[in-house]
């Protein structure tokens, strides 16, 4: 049993190394997995298993996900000299936990279109040179489909290489990993990105993608204009299996024939961080490209009134977001449908043009890629294709809808080059803005039941009417009182004059809110918050007198003086207070005389 096994083994290595020096290509038993090469690991290292997805269902393959299957363990097991089962004995990689985690997300896959995709692992360390099968997995949609890669595993010191080998598995790349081939239209501008991914299970550093531009004065090689003289592009350091997307921005040449076209990149990169650049490794890369089609003299006798063509109209259209507001950018999405009952349409080239602005005379909308272009294969009757583009509106448009058009190129099996033109209106709208004058309050500060006058200007700064514009006053101090202003068109000024009355005193800061309210063109309100300061304080009481609250308003008399008040006769006060004068004045002389007196014995001594 071990010896037949041994010779079909050793069958099966003969028939793959011959198509591997034949180069040609084999896929499994479903059809899926395609592999142009065998791939080649050493034992005890880790490799890279690269092969192609190809979607052989009539349908396009969603959300495509593709990872390392998890090994049957009757498929993969063998029984030793003992008769004891070995499990996994025929799988080659390490079990390790993050083996099966090895996934890859292509996205979509088109029905008869291949991606290409790359997983890892390590070879056990106690396998034997051979070939081995590895399981993988495919998850699209709601399906999932099992399939196998045939592998290589060599001794690390083997003598015996193949190209992959040669290829050095520490170092290496692709390039257009997991992405579509980039389609250009002739006169458009080919707006693509290149994908780089590190294959080897070292990091390399410094790496840079140089376009080789040798034969990029023939056109039947080179379909693109040159805007700069070279074209090589700085990657910086890459981990293994790290990737890196390089733009880039060329115009296809009028001349440009239809065809796929290669574009041939070298890699470079260092091997240390301070050392020099290892031998550079050559990679293609490729792009489809359409052409202008030659005018033929039957094409010119085609009468588009008896000649049977497709119509090709819109079925619906968005923009998200919903609402453009004039300066944002957003993105359109137009479904066109190919309304006719049995007839197809083929190379069919839309062209967006959209409305000029009233203010510039520049369109109102531009395309964040520079190209308002969009080319599709084919368009099978009642069949729908969703363009979709990024666009930027103008921050000075006025608030309307605006026209765009899309004009329809395209052949028929009866009608070559037919020209149409369907439109579609996307609105854009204004932020309306506003702001108001000084507020003047006179007086400043009320009692309650008395009134102020407040008088204000609302300006219209926007671009749109402010209608039915309502100014409110509030707070607790003081009556609500509202004023209608009216309209206020752009640049223009409402003003605002109102009685406002106090109610009670103030308890806080002395702030009442002033609210201004308007509508837009649908009747859709907004509310606008200021603030004013005015004070409300208590009312001063005045003293009242009994007869006046009565309405006595009778001779007031004076008030009482001092002899009326302690009742003392005229005639006893006056003798009193000529005594006192009498008696102060003899005090006086007395004091006097003796001074004298004194003086006159001091100059006698």
């Amino acid at each position: 049993m071990r010896t037949m096994r041994k010779g079909f083994a050793w069958l099966m290595c003969i028939v793959l190394l011959a198509g591997i020096l034949s180069g040609f290509t084999y896929t499994d038993e479903t059809g899926m997995v395609v592999v142009k090469q065998v791939p080649v690991g050493k034992i005890g290292k880790k490799m890279s298993v690269s092969f192609s997805i190809y979607n052989n269902t009539s349908d396009d393959m969603e959300d495509t996900v593709v990872s390392l299957a998890i090994p049957d363990v009757d498929e993969f097991s063998e029984e030793d000299d003992e008769g004891d089962v070995i499990e996994f004995a025929n799988y080659p990689f390490e079990m390790t936990q993050d083996l099966f985690k090895e996934s890859k997300n292509l996205g979509k896959i088109k029905m008869g279109k291949t991606k290409a995709v790359t997983l890892h692992g390590v070879i056990r360390r106690d396998m034997t040179p051979g070939y081995y099968e590895v399981p993988i997995k495919i998850e699209f949609g709601n399906r999932t489909e099992y399939d196998k890669v045939t592998i290589w595993v060599t001794n690390s010191d083997s003598e015996t290489t193949t190209e992959s080998e040669e290829s050095n598995i520490d170092y290496d790349f692709t390039l257009g990993e997991a992405q579509d081939t980039p389609h250009g239209l002739y006169k458009d501008t080919l707006n693509f990105g290149v994908n780089i991914h590190n294959v080897g299970i070292k990091k390399a550093y410094d790496v840079r993608l140089e376009l080789n531009l040798e034969n990029s004065t023939d056109i039947s090689q080179f379909p693109l204009d040159l805007a700069k003289p070279n074209y090589d592009e700085t990657v910086g350091d890459m981990e293994p299996d790290a990737m890196a997307y390089i733009p880039y921005s060329m115009k296809v040449r009028e001349e440009a024939k239809t065809g796929y076209y290669i574009l041939k990149y070298r890699i470079r990169y260092r091997e240390e961080a301070e050392g020099n650049f290892a031998e550079p490794i050559e990679k293609n890369f490729y792009i489809r490209i359409t052409g202008k089609d030659e005018e033929t003299t039957e094409s010119k006798e085609w009468n588009k009134n008896t000649s049977k063509m497709a119509r090709i109209v819109v079925d619906s259209y968005q923009t998200i977001p919903e609402k453009i507001i004039a300066g944002d950018s957003f993105e359109l999405r137009i479904r066109m449908k190919n309304a006719s009952s049995d007839i197809e349409a083929s190379n069919i080239l839309f062209t967006l043009e959209p409305e000029k602005a009233s203010d510039s005379g520049g369109a109102a909308f531009t395309s964040e890629s520079g190209s308002t272009s969009i080319v599709v294969n084919s368009l099978k009757a009642g069949e729908v294709t969703e363009l979709v583009m990024q666009m930027q509106s103008k921050p000075s448009l006025e608030q309307k809808a605006y026209t765009v058009k899309i004009q329809e190129q395209y052949d028929s099996p009866d009608y070559m080059n037919a020209e149409e033109e369907v439109s579609i209106d996307i609105p854009v709208y204004q932020i309306a803005k506003l702001n108001t004058g000084t507020m003047e309050i006179m007086p400043g500060s009320i009692t309650v039941n008395e009134e102020t006058n407040i008088m204000f200007s609302i300006n219209n700064t926007g671009k749109v009417d402010l209608y039915n514009v309502m100014v409110k006053f509030e707070a607790d101090s003081i009556q609500t009182t509202d004023t209608y202003v009216g309209n206020i068109k752009p640049g223009a000024t409402g003003n605002v004059d109102v009685m406002v009355m106090g109610t009670a005193p103030t308890t806080d800061d002395g702030k009442i809110k002033v609210l201004i309210t308007y509508e837009d063109e649908n009747g859709d309100p907004t509310t606008v918050e200021k603030e004013a300061d005015l004070f409300v304080s208590e009312p001063m009481e005045i003293p009242v007198f009994d007869d006046m609250e009565n309405g006595d308003m009778g001779e007031m008399e004076p008030e009482p003086g001092l002899i009326q008040k302690y009742k003392i006769p005229i005639g006893i006060g006056t003798a009193a207070l000529l005594i006192i004068i009498v008696v102060v004045g003899m005090k006086i002389r007395k004091k006097r005389k003796a001074a004298r007196e004194e003086g006159m014995d001091d100059e006698i001594s």
